[in-house]
């Protein structure tokens, strides 16, 4: 994962993702901390420089509100580490 909202992220992969593709998602915000679950769709998908890697943005589609929150107090944490 390397950017992250409320609505999705954008993620690095070894394989090309097709548009409209849904993912299953698990994934742990911080270290230790419980996976947020739900289903993404890819929206977007680049290759990521010279590398054999792709970038893919993925929107959330699925998530309960529990994770919902979550993802937006994580959010919130980060920004203000960079203050």
């Amino acid at each position: 994962m390397k950017d992250i909202s409320e609505s999705g992220l954008r993620m690095t992969t070894y394989e090309f993702l097709p548009l409209n593709l849904k993912l299953v998602m698990k994934m742990p915000l911080m270290i230790g901390s419980k996976a947020v679950q739900g289903v993404c769709r890819v929206v977007w998908t680049r290759k990521a420089g010279f590398s054999e890697k792709y970038d893919a943005g993925v929107e959330f589609v699925n998530l309960n509100q529990k994770d919902d929150t979550r993802i937006a107090k994580f959010i919130l944490h980060k920004s203000t580490e960079k203050v």
